[in-house]
């Protein structure tokens, strides 16, 4: 069981970490509520979950102990979500085809405040922003043409 629990904190905290890049770099640059522990959260939940195998050694009784093995387990994967949930409640998902440099630096101009983020996979491409700085405008202008951008001084 101790082979098989290092084996699982191992997964746990490679998976933890990927997540914590992928979806957490977007959480941090976009400055959601919650994003800041991230970091640390594939540390915290394979040190929970190790805590909790050597917690159930004390179980004397196998069943018991393999039951709550497998709820640690469990428990430790659905923990390393709160990436993906701290983005998914804080931001809105604009889905666009490509994002050309000159899009990038219209949306820079006419914004210059705001935070977004542009992320590409294979599958789609998309542009997040928080809930609180999204506007049907914005969104318009990441989704339509490239307008002119405003002349400095105006």
């Amino acid at each position: 069981m101790i082979v098989l629990a290092l084996m699982f904190a191992w997964s746990i905290f490679l998976n933890g970490s990927t997540f914590a890049a992928m979806h957490g770099r977007q959480a941090l640059t976009l400055e959601l509520s919650g994003s800041s522990i991230i970091p640390y959260v594939p540390w915290v939940a394979a040190g929970v979950y190790l805590i909790a195998v050597v917690a159930m050694l004390r179980i004397k009784s196998q069943r018991t102990r393999w039951i709550s093995f497998m709820v640690a387990t469990v428990l430790g994967h659905l923990a390393i979500g709160y990436p993906q949930v701290v983005l998914d409640a804080g931001s809105v998902e604009i889905s666009v085809r490509k994002m050309s440099e000159e899009r990038r630096q219209f949306l820079e101009t006419k914004y210059p405040g705001l935070k977004w983020v542009y992320w590409s996979s294979s599958s789609e491409s998309c542009v997040r922003v928080g809930r609180g700085d999204y506007s049907p405008g914005f969104a318009a202008d990441v989704t339509g043409p490239v307008g002119e951008p405003p002349a400095p001084g105006n």
